[in-house]
């Protein structure tokens, strides 16, 4: 949900079966892209969604909070929330980044999946005074 865009996409496919070319068309004349790039945001957007299990087998979007599939009223069915994700007793989440391609250094962390956005530049704040940063190196 932190991407621009993604929570108006949510929105609008929340409860229907997700169609990547709908969905490419749609980013393509809302940000005025090409093709190919709204191609590759769409297929990114169903990826995220299959990362973050809201998106069915059949390939419903799924909302959290939405009442199990039932009429609302508009005539469009709300899908089922999907399974929270946390899987320890505290609610948080091991974050892993590779800093390299070939996945020998990394950067890991405990923590939620939600933070507010002050915690987040909290977070920003500490790791630049906690680490040390390195200029990179220029290759000849």
């Amino acid at each position: 949900m932190g991407i621009v865009g993604y929570k108006e996409l949510l929105t609008r496919y929340a409860g229907k079966k997700l169609n990547v070319e709908m969905v490419k068309n749609s980013i393509a004349k809302d940000n005025n892209l090409t093709d190919g790039c709204a191609l590759v945001c769409a297929k990114a957007f169903e990826a995220s969604l299959a990362f973050a299990g809201m998106i069915t087998d059949e390939g419903i979007v799924l909302v959290q909070g939405a009442e199990t599939t039932k009429e609302n009223g508009s005539g469009e069915q709300k899908a089922p929330a999907p399974p929270p994700r946390d899987k320890s007793p505290d609610g948080t989440h091991a974050h892993t980044l590779y800093l390299d391609k070939d996945k020998s250094r990394s950067f890991g962390f405990t923590g939620p999946l939600e933070i507010t956005r002050a915690e987040y530049d909290r977070i920003c704040r500490w790791l630049e005074f906690t680490m040390l940063i390195a200029e990179e190196k220029k290759e000849s």
